[in-house]
């Protein structure tokens, strides 16, 4: 589905001969996020809320930068492209980027 929504995004122009709506393209975009709506109203997962780990995202979120190449760097840590076991866990991962301290970038 969501390499779905990419080629409809970036295959079909937005508007249209004189500016208008592209209702096509929005009629697309409609039907797969209402396949995501269906989806999502049909699996009643409860999990529990974990507060911790909510503040330790916020956390590096609103106080740490990172570049692209650091934060995928972080992911392959925690989910290795060769499908080898992780050396680390996620709350590792985010312990440690809570702990570095960054400066915004210009």
């Amino acid at each position: 589905m969501l390499s779905d929504l990419t080629f409809i995004e970036d295959g079909n122009p937005s508007t249209v001969d004189g500016g208008l709506i592209n209702w096509s393209k929005r009629a697309l975009l409609h039907s797969i996020l209402s396949e995501f709506h269906n989806f999502q109203l049909s699996c009643k997962y409860t999990f529990p809320f974990n507060y911790s780990l909510r503040n330790s995202i916020f956390s590096s979120i609103n106080n740490q930068y990172f570049t692209s190449k650091e934060l995928h760097e972080l992911s392959l840590e925690v989910e290795p492209r060769n499908f080898e076991p992780p050396t680390v866990t996620p709350q590792d991962v985010l312990k440690r980027m809570v702990t570095i301290k960054r400066r915004p970038s210009k």
